[in-house]
């Protein structure tokens, strides 16, 4: 029969944030935001240069930019996975868009 999760181990199942987040040392912070800002130095501005090629104003940019980052944080399970636009999705709206 199924296994009763603790409440720990289910906050752990479904925002993986809770795991890794009480383990956090403060070693870790300096690169972290290092990698952080050199990642937002290229993907705000790329974002915000598909939000153009779709036709939107470059705030939607920063909204594709900050929503998925932010949710990721909090559900993400994968390290090294990269979360940002891209330029088929913007082209994809554009025509959409368009027609």
């Amino acid at each position: 029969m199924g296994r009763n999760l603790s409440t720990e181990d289910q906050s752990r199942k479904y925002l993986p944030v809770a795991d890794w987040l009480f383990h956090y040392q403060k070693d870790w912070l300096r690169p972290d935001l290092i990698a952080g800002l050199t990642a937002a130095a290229v993907v705000i501005p790329k974002a915000m240069a598909y939000a153009t090629i779709a036709g939107l104003p470059v705030q939607v940019g920063l909204y594709t930019v900050l929503v998925p980052m932010v949710v990721y944080a909090v559900m993400g399970t994968s390290r090294p996975l990269s979360v940002s636009t891209t330029r088929y999705g913007a082209r994809a709206r554009k025509d959409a868009i368009q027609s």
